[in-house]
């Protein structure tokens, strides 16, 4: 079974999921096949696999230079 999460979508803590940092596409989802992943259905990103799903959310959110808030 594999749960979903789209940009755009609210959650319950993390909020939303960012555009791709590559093609700005904001055509991504957080999926669990087995593990938490960020991908982006248009370039096909993958961000890093994460055991929670806002660990996974946090990770593709982070951008270079950005500050944490």
């Amino acid at each position: 079974m594999t749960t979903s999460f789209v940009h755009g979508q609210k959650g319950d803590k993390m909020g939303e999921l960012k555009p791709c940092p590559f093609c700005g596409s904001e055509h991504v989802v957080c999926t669990k096949p087995t593990t938490w992943q960020v991908w982006c259905t248009d370039c096909k990103c993958i961000g890093p696999w994460k055991t929670e799903r806002e660990d996974a959310i946090e990770a593709w959110n982070k951008r270079v230079g950005e500050q944490d808030d």
